[in-house]
């Protein structure tokens, strides 16, 4: 509350407690990250950047400390498997096993960049962090999807 800079009754008016808190910030992550869509597989990851930094004070704990328990594998499993949703879509020339490795290893890495962002990137914006690692991984995408 001291770093968000509100009171302990503002606090309890918007959360019932800090579970609470947590499954907020949690499922708005999950629900930026869709489940399915038309949208290039990786067009959440600007608002899942500016959510997290919207969140930074929880973010940091629970993602890059491992301190989120089942909340911090299931918004990963989330990253992949829209990940691998929108590659089967977009790339069925490739074999199956190849999505998949694509999947996980794109999946990887924005998991890899949100997690350094929020470690070290203090100095980097949530808007130049998202665009650094789509200006890295989309041509990739782009050649695989439209091979």
């Amino acid at each position: 509350m001291a770093h968000a800079r509100c009171s302990r009754s503002t606090f309890y008016v918007h959360y019932d407690d800090l579970d609470a808190l947590l499954a907020d910030a949690f499922l708005g992550a999950m629900e930026i990250v869709p489940a399915s869509g038309q949208d290039h597989c990786l067009a959440f990851v600007p608002s899942l950047f500016e959510h997290l930094a919207r969140h930074r004070v929880l973010a940091e704990p629970y993602l890059v400390q491992g301190h989120g328990g089942p909340m911090v594998p299931a918004l990963r499993e989330r990253i992949h498997t829209h990940i691998r949703e929108r590659l089967d879509a977009t790339a069925p020339d490739l074999a199956q096993t190849q999505r998949a490795e694509l999947a996980a290893a794109v999946g990887g890495a924005v998991w890899a960049a949100l997690l350094w962002w929020l470690e070290d990137g203090r100095d980097v914006t949530p808007t130049d962090a998202a665009a650094a690692i789509l200006t890295l991984l989309t041509p990739g995408l782009n050649r695989v999807a439209h091979a």
